[in-house]
């Protein structure tokens, strides 16, 4: 079985093998074995061995070639070729079993090799095996020819997958290959594209390159990018953007160039080196976006923010102008408001003296007259009120404080002020009373507005005319005060005038007295106090005029609690009877003799001091009960006297209280927390006994 084997491998290797006819190709395929192979002569001269046997034996190819084999053998020359005949005489593998001197392998067989060449005599082939050797080995030289097969058989399998994956790998490269001109055609349409060598010269230039530079491909290529310098950037700029693509580094910035045909344009750059196998720069990449539409903007940006900057300049400069113009007209009108009301102080005080005046009762005819005079001084005290008001509004100056205002109370106090101004113009005026909730609103604007348009309904009335008052609560949560009047009504072309200012709706020529300006001022107290107005009217037939606030959720008096307020009130009355010490303090010698003539017709004493020197001096020497200080005095004013007394045991809680012609709203602000009340001239002479009462 085992001789069969070995013959068989030697037909394979003669069949197969057809190019191992000499020793050369011999050692080209035995080196390929896993045993050691010795090819020799019949007479034992080696002639070619692989290099198994080489690492076998221990010793080079150049000690063994051309050698005697009983170099290697401890059996003499003579048995050695005695042994090898058997395998010459033998067509089938001989067992040698020659022992080699190193003791570390030996001959296990050999067979017959029959060149191609005739002339070439028989050789053998000898098979090498480490010492104690196994039968199993004899089937190494099948095994390594059948995995020569096999490895033929993976290399034809491996050549026809290669195939494939060259098929695939051809595929994918067009895939890619088209891929890339896509990205190339689309980065081309919007990006400006150039490559140059070293040295910085153009090798390429895309469609993008030409169109925004207006130079040809055969312009660029060979050039430059000098041939683009507009001068904006200076030789440093250029130098340090060398510095780092020289170096290999990548560089972004952005750079003006001049078109071909002379125009600027800005791009935004970005420059890449590619490096070659020793990290030196072999081409330059650059890659451009245009983005000259927004220097243009950031330059127009500029230019905006400069006039920005002039005219905000402008405007503040202008603002200093209106300051100023505005304080000079708050001046003004301070000053005027004071000027006009201590005159008005002396006509409205004597008039009301005279009007009311028991012991010594007007005629009919004097008192007509001086109902006229009370009427004038009332109406210019209005104008007064009403510009004022409208410089605050215009100013932005108007300031309100919202707080939860009773209805009922609000009508009846001004019940109590307009029914006679109702009755002497014979007009029925009716208020619905009875309310019990509260309108979150400033009291005194409220019922400011709220007497403007009664007024405004008495004066616009006909003869023995009707005005009511009404008021319902919504479902809008808020209060609609509402004022109906049967007077003349309103054109109806002249209806989209009644807010405006200085507009009297036709009535210019009219013996109706009005400034026209009262309804422009209802109608900014009404919005400052986040309320709404609003107005019906048919001409002929008469006129509605509605306000609209917010409820309060705080309700304010009820009946039940109105008793004990009168039972204090009359216990007060009581102890007015007893004479009280006043001190009037005023510079003015018309206005000291109106509230002498006042106080004449009271139990109280009243003591005068015509500077505020004079009054401090007499405060001390004598405890008041009640002061009545004007604020603008020669030498000392009046607040800088209240203070100095309030520094004082006694005038801690006395009340000290202002009447004064400044009755600007900074002029009253000015003075909160130093008197207990602040009284404005001309002097309502009903309110001064009511502060008497209150106070005494």
């Amino acid at each position: 079985m085992m001789n069969q084997w070995l013959l068989k491998a030697v037909n394979i290797i003669n069949t197969d093998s057809q190019h191992l006819m000499d020793s050369k190709d011999f050692i080209s395929f035995a080196d390929k074995l896993p045993d050691g192979m010795i090819l020799v002569s019949s007479q034992g001269e080696i002639l070619a061995i692989n290099r198994k046997a080489v690492q076998l034996l221990k010793l080079t190819k150049q000690q063994l070639n051309n050698q005697s084999l009983s170099l290697i053998s401890d059996l003499a020359e003579q048995e050695i070729v005695a042994r090898l005949k058997l395998c010459a005489g033998s067509r089938t593998p001989t067992p040698l079993g020659i022992k080699l001197s190193n003791q570390a392998c030996l001959v296990t067989d050999g067979f017959l090799f029959t060149p191609a060449a005739a002339s070439i005599p028989a050789q053998i082939i000898l098979r090498l095996e480490k010492a104690q050797p196994s039968l199993s080995k004899y089937q190494t030289l099948t095994n390594e020819v059948e995995k020569h097969k096999k490895a033929l058989k993976l290399l034809n399998q491996n050549r026809d997958e290669l195939s494939k994956h060259k098929f695939d790998l051809e595929r994918l490269v067009t895939e890619r290959t088209k891929q890339f001109e896509f990205h190339r055609t689309s980065i081309d349409e919007h990006t400006i594209v150039s490559i140059t060598d070293a040295k910085g010269l153009i090798t390429y230039a895309n469609k993008k390159f030409e169109e925004i530079s207006l130079y040809s491909a055969q312009e660029l290529i060979g050039r430059n990018h000098n041939i683009l310098n507009s001068g904006h950037h200076s030789h440093s700029f250029f130098k340090e953007m060398w510095s780092t693509i020289s170096s290999g580094k990548t560089w972004h910035g952005e750079i003006c160039n001049r078109a071909k045909g002379g125009g600027l344009y800005w791009v935004s750059t970005t420059i890449a080196p590619k490096l070659d196998e020793e990290g030196k720069p072999e081409q330059y990449i650059s890659i451009r976006t245009d983005f000259t539409h927004l220097k243009k903007l950031e330059a127009d940006q500029k230019e905006i923010n400069r006039l920005l900057v002039i005219e905000k300049e402008q405007s503040e400069k202008e603002k200093r102008k209106a300051d100023k113009a505005n304080q000079a007209k708050t001046d003004f009108l301070s000053s005027m408001s004071h000027e006009l009301r201590t005159p008005l102080n002396a006509i409205l005080g004597f008039a009301q003296l005279l009007d009311y005046d028991t012991d010594c009762p007007l005629s009919g005819d004097q008192k007509a007259k001086v109902s006229h005079i009370l009427s004038s001084g009332e109406h210019l005290l209005n104008l007064i009120n009403d510009v004022l008001e409208l410089s605050a509004i215009e100013s932005n100056k108007l300031e309100v404080s919202i707080e939860a205002i009773h209805v009922n109370k609000l009508l009846d106090d001004i019940k109590t002020l307009m029914a006679p101004i109702a009755g002497k113009a014979n007009i029925q005026m009716n208020i619905q009373l009875g309310a019990c909730f509260d309108v979150q609103a400033d009291h005194i604007k409220l019922k400011q507005a709220l007497i403007n348009l009664i007024n405004n309904a008495i004066k616009y009335n006909k003869a023995n005319g009707r005005v009511d008052i009404n008021w319902t609560k919504t479902q809008q949560n808020t209060v609609k005060l509402t004022v109906i009047d049967t007077g003349i009504g309103i054109p109806e072309k002249q209806k989209n005038k009644v807010f405006g200012a200085f507009n009297r709706l036709g009535q210019e020529t009219s013996t109706i007295e009005g400034t026209g300006i009262g309804l422009v001022v209802t109608k900014n107290l009404v919005e400052a106090m986040n309320g709404k107005i609003g107005f019906e009217s048919t001409e002929g037939q008469g006129s509605t005029f509605w306000i609209e606030l917010p409820l309060a959720e705080k309700q304010l008096l009820t009946n039940d609690t109105v008793s004990p307020l009168l039972e204090k009130e009359e216990k007060r009355e009581a102890e007015n009877k007893k004479n009280k010490q006043v001190l009037y303090v005023e510079d003015n010698p018309t206005n000291r003799q109106l509230m002498k003539a006042i106080f004449d017709r009271k139990t109280h004493t009243l003591t005068i001091a015509e500077t505020g020197e004079l009054a401090l001096q007499i405060a001390l020497e004598q405890n008041f009960d009640l002061i009545l200080m004007d604020i603008h005095l020669p030498g000392i004013d009046g607040k800088e006297v209240t203070k100095q007394l309030r520094k004082h045991e006694h005038y801690k809680n006395v009340p000290i209280v202002a009447l004064s012609a400044a009755a600007m709203k900074h002029d009253i602000q000015s003075a909160e927390g130093l008197f207990d009340d602040y009284l404005t001239k001309p002097l309502h002479i009903p309110q001064l006994h009511k502060l008497l009462r209150e106070s005494l």
